[in-house]
């Protein structure tokens, strides 16, 4: 799983952080940031308006779709990670 979906996260990352490296808004705390179901929208948002059916990325999502729960987990929780840790380090 560690690597399975690499280019899926390595996207998600680069969208999400464009989404959020101008917002104005100060950056809360990390557990206040994953939790944000803003977030979980803005997730789906990219998965279905800018990744689906896209052939770079149609066979990830695939295998991310039929990936048991706590596989979908780790991903989503290493996403929203590296997403908080780039936003911090950006707005210093």
């Amino acid at each position: 799983m560690e690597h399975k979906f690499e280019d899926l996260h390595a996207e998600l990352v680069k969208h999400l952080c464009e989404m959020f490296i101008d917002d104005r808004r100060p950056l809360r705390d990390k557990k206040s940031f994953i939790n944000d179901s803003l977030l979980d929208h803005l997730i789906f948002e990219i998965f279905v308006h800018q990744l689906w059916g896209k052939s770079a990325f149609v066979e990830s999502i695939a295998d991310f779709l039929k990936a048991d729960r706590v596989g979908q987990d780790a991903f989503d929780d290493k996403l929203r990670d590296a997403v908080y840790e780039i936003l911090c380090n950006a707005r210093g």
